[in-house]
C-alpha cells in the first residue's frame, strides 16, 4: 500500500488542532481541499481517523494510535527538508551562532571561539545576539547553526553538549556587609529584595536560580534584561547567578550560598541531525573541550 506523505501531514495538522479550519490555515491550504485529503487517507487505509460532529473533531482510537508513528513521520520530514535548506546554503567559510546577552562573556564560550579560530582560521563565527526565545526559533528554523543556552531544554529535537556546570551563587553590592564572609547562608538574606530577569526571557533559568528563594527573600524586582545584576546599589537590592557567569556582568561581589546544592548548566545546543559537516567539527571540539577542561584539546577534525 502506498500512502501519499503529504496526506499524513494533512493527517498530522488536524489532529494537532483538532479543528479543519485552522489545520488549513496552519498548512496554507483551502479547507474543503484538506477534507477531501483526509477522506481519501481514511478511505485508502480502511480506518476512520477522525469523529466529526458539526461542533468538534475528535480523535478516534484507532487515529491515537496512527498519530504517535504519524509524528515521527513529520518530523522526519521537516528534518530532511531542513537539512536540504542548509545543504543549499551552505558555507564553507561561515558558522552563524547564537550567544544570547547572557553567554558573550561566559569564559568556557570565548575559549571555544577562540580554540576553533586557531584551528581553522579561515572560518569565520558570526555571532548573532539577541533573546534567547528568538534565537530558540532561529535555530529551529535553520538560520542558526549552533546556538549557546543555559537551564533546561525541552524541545526534542535538539541536542545539547553541557559546556560548564555550577551552583547557583548570591551576587552582592560591593559595600554590603556580607561580602566580607566567605560564604553566605539564605537565612543571612532573609527578606532583602532581589533583582531578576523577566521570566518569559527564559522561564527554566528563571526558575532554577530565584525557584529556591520564595520563603527566604523578599519582592523580586524585575529589571528587563540579562543584566539584572548590574544596579544592585541602586535598588538596594542582592541577586543569584550561576558561577560560570562573568564577574564583570555580574555587576557586584559573588559568594558560594551554604548548603546549596541547585546547578545549572550552560549548554550548546544544535538541532538533532540536522546540521552542516563544518558545525560538526565546531561541536566536536565543544564536546572535546567540555570532558576535559583543563586541557588544551583543539585540534582539527
Amino acid at each position: 500500500m502506498k500512502v501519499d506523505v503529504n496526506q499524513l501531514l494533512a493527517f498530522v495538522a488536524v489532529a494537532d488542532e483538532l479543528s479543519y479550519r485552522k489545520a488549513a490555515d496552519r498548512l496554507n491550504i483551502a479547507q474543503p481541499w484538506l477534507s477531501r485529503q483526509i477522506a481519501k487517507l481514511e478511505a485508502q487505509l480502511g480506518l476512520q481517523l477522525f469523529a466529526r460532529t458539526t461542533r468538534q473533531v475528535k480523535l478516534t482510537l484507532k487515529g491515537q494510535r496512527l498519530l504517535t508513528r504519524a509524528r515521527l513521520m513529520a518530523r522526519e520530514v521537516d528534518a530532511t527538508v531542513s537539512l536540504a535548506n542548509i545543504l543549499a546554503r551552505e558555507n564553507p567559510h561561515k558558522l552563524r551562532i547564537g550567544v544570547p546577552f547572557f553567554a558573550l562573556y561566559v569564559h568556557e564560550r570565548v575559549h571555544l571561539f577562540d580554540a576553533f579560530s586557531d584551528v581553522y582560521p579561515e572560518v569565520k563565527l558570526e555571532i548573532c545576539t539577541g533573546d534567547l526565545s528568538q534565537l530558540r526559533i532561529d535555530l529551529m528554523d535553520g538560520d542558526l547553526d549552533g546556538l549557546f543556552s543555559a537551564g533546561p531544554i525541552d524541545e526534542m529535537d535538539l541536542d545539547a553538549t553541557t559546556l560548564v556546570e555550577a551552583r547557583v551563587e548570591i551576587i552582592l553590592p560591593p559595600k554590603d556587609p556580607l561580602a566580607a564572609k566567605s560564604s553566605v547562608a539564605l537565612d543571612d538574606v532573609a527578606g532583602r529584595s532581589v533583582t531578576v530577569f523577566p521570566r518569559e526571557l527564559n522561564r527554566g533559568l528563571y526558575d532554577q536560580i530565584f525557584g529556591m528563594l520564595t520563603e527566604h527573600t523578599g519582592r523580586f524586582i524585575e529589571v528587563r534584561h540579562f543584566s539584572y545584576t548590574s544596579r544592585l546599589e541602586a535598588y538596594d537590592a542582592i541577586s543569584f547567578a550561576p558561577a560560570w557567569s562573568p564577574n564583570s556582568i555580574a555587576g557586584g561581589i559573588k559568594r558560594p550560598i551554604d548548603n546549596c546544592t541547585h546547578t545549572v548548566k550552560f549548554q550548546l545546543l544544535r538541532r538533532r541531525n540536522v546540521h552542516s559537516e563544518l558545525f560538526e567539527k565546531f561541536w566536536g571540539m565543544a564536546v572535546r573541550m567540555a570532558k576535559n577542561p583543563q586541557q588544551d584539546v583543539p585540534v582539527a577534525g
